[in-house]
């Protein structure tokens, strides 16, 4: 089976009583990535904040259970959205805009990485503003 999504960044503390719940409930988010998300980052914010997305330190709090995993996983991550914002260069109201709809659709994943389409195409769009490849 070809791999879908990029490897996680250690950039995440976990409770140790919960690690392996969120652990479980993160493989169950990540299972399903929709390719045709990738066409919803085509905005230069988004591309930005993509390109710093494992850079932004999270930490995981154990708490009651929820509905969906994606819920569970994305309740008990917590994010300094604003910080991502100021290292993508992406104004507060429009990070919070963008986080929004990238966690909903599965664009971002809690732990701090994206499925496989999502990261070539960050890449693409950075090659492509160094010059290094044809569009």
């Amino acid at each position: 089976m070809e791999k879908q999504v990029d490897e996680s960044p250690e950039m995440i503390e976990k409770d140790e009583d919960f690690a392996d719940v969120y652990d479980d409930m993160l493989v169950m988010v990540k299972s399903e990535p929709v390719p045709e998300t990738v066409l919803l980052v085509l905005t230069p914010p988004m591309i930005r904040m993509l390109a710093v997305w494992h850079k932004v330190p999270r930490r995981v709090s154990k708490e009651p259970d929820y509905q969906s995993a994606l819920d569970v996983v994305w309740h008990h991550t917590n994010l300094d959205v604003a910080y991502w914002g100021r290292l993508a260069g992406v104004t507060d109201g429009d990070v919070w805009e963008y986080y929004r709809r990238m966690a909903a659709l599965n664009i971002v994943y809690p732990d701090g990485s994206m499925p496989l389409i999502v990261k070539e195409h960050v890449r693409r769009q950075a090659r492509l503003l160094m010059g290094q490849e044809e569009s």
